[in-house]
């Protein structure tokens, strides 16, 4: 086979002292073509391997290189598939990547290429994804449980990216959402590293981490929001949601958290065996969360002078400028403000009357006019009733 030229090598097929791991036999290399299976070692006959990448939860990831665009670095990912889980992905791969390769938000890690490798029992899935820098979820939460408020901002924080997938045409699943396969960038912001779940045919695929469904039907989004139930377990316990399943399977994780009845609820809805029996899609599961979160908000406080910065010590007005007698007799300037000061119902320097109180002395004069009245005609017809007697 006629050498390659790798990223680095030289001209005479050796690779400058880096070695490489066959993509062909797994050994490692400093010549090209491989010095022990004498084949191509790079994967697809583009991507260099350079070493073991850890943290996959699929499979095998490797730090590699693209002869194509040397100056970038890529992860290539091998997820190993059963025979029939090959077929299948093989048929609509390509179309399932189309919309990833530039994702529909920066939330979302773009893949850069996907392909099948191998045959039969060694048949495996290859995805080529951009290297990006940070600190995953499972890394920064450790063994604890999340408060309540935490717990919330999470899932929302997961939700909007899962809306972003849900709305392509067709829509993309978004695996598991566990907190291994989401990373925090320098920025804060939450990266959905592993898109797509093309694993999810392969036998690296945990039963216990899927949507029962799966098993025999196609995806669907609500597939996701069962994903979604098991990440708000994990946060709410601190504990992985497979290390609680009871000898059928089902989830026993209620007792492990002192969270609000009604977000215990919402996370046992969403994690029914039944689809039918959650949220259609990332956005209506969105709505539903942003709902409890208003409901559980406590109620506003009543406005006091003070929450409004306000001191009750002084008047909330300025005080009127009073004149007195000898100030208005000598100056006639002060005479024309004093005039104008008594005209306005405040010639001591208080405030004019209120309004209703005045509205209600009015109404209590008429009607004691009125009684008044009454009474005067109530005795003169007394009198006119004892002068007829007479």
């Amino acid at each position: 086979m006629e050498s390659i030229r790798l990223v680095d090598a030289a001209s005479d097929g050796h690779a400058n002292g880096q070695r490489l791991i066959c993509a062909s036999c797994g050994a490692l290399t400093a010549v090209v073509p491989c010095g022990d299976c004498g084949r191509n070692p790079l994967l697809r006959g583009r991507y260099s391997l350079l070493g073991v990448n850890g943290g996959d939860p699929d499979g095998m990831a490797y730090k590699a290189s693209d002869s194509r665009r040397p100056a970038d670095a890529v992860e290539v990912r091998l997820i190993p598939l059963t025979p029939e889980g090959g077929a299948r992905l093989a048929m609509d791969l390509q179309a399932r990547i189309a919309s990833l390769r530039e994702p529909p938000h920066d939330s979302i890690r773009s893949i850069t290429s996907a392909f099948l490798v191998g045959r039969g029992l060694r048949q495996a899935v290859a995805v080529v994804q951009p290297v990006v820098e940070g600190v995953r979820l499972e890394a920064e939460l450790g063994n604890r449980a999340c408060s309540e408020v935490d717990t919330l901002k999470l899932l929302k924080q997961v939700l909007q990216m899962l809306v972003h997938l849900h709305d392509l045409t067709p829509p993309v699943p978004a695996g598991p959402v566990s907190p291994d396969r989401l990373l925090r960038r320098a920025n804060g912001e939450l990266l959905l590293l592993y898109p797509g779940h093309l694993g999810r045919d392969g036998e690296a695929s945990d039963p216990q981490l899927m949507a029962p469904e799966l098993a025999q039907t196609d995806w669907a989004p609500t597939a996701d929001i069962y994903e979604v139930g098991l990440l708000g377990v994990r946060l709410l316990t601190g504990h992985h949601p497979e290390t609680m399943a009871d000898p059928r399977g089902w989830l026993s994780w209620e007792q492990k958290t002192s969270a609000p009845v009604e977000l215990v609820q919402l996370l046992s809805r969403w994690l029914s065996p039944e689809p039918g029996e959650r949220p259609n899609n990332a956005a209506l599961a969105l709505a539903e969360l942003r709902a409890l979160e208003d409901r559980q908000a406590p109620a506003p406080l009543l406005a006091t002078p003070s929450s409004l910065g306000l001191s009750v010590s002084r008047p909330l007005t300025p005080p009127r400028h009073t004149v007195s007698l000898r100030e208005a007799a000598e100056n006639p300037p002060a005479n024309r403000r004093l005039r104008a000061v008594e005209r306005d119902g405040s010639a001591a320097g208080t405030a004019p009357a209120d309004p209703t109180v005045t509205h209600a002395r009015n109404i209590f004069m008429v009607v004691a006019t009125v009684l008044v009245i009454a009474g005067l005609v109530a005795t003169w017809s007394t009198i006119q009733g004892l002068a007829a007697l007479f």
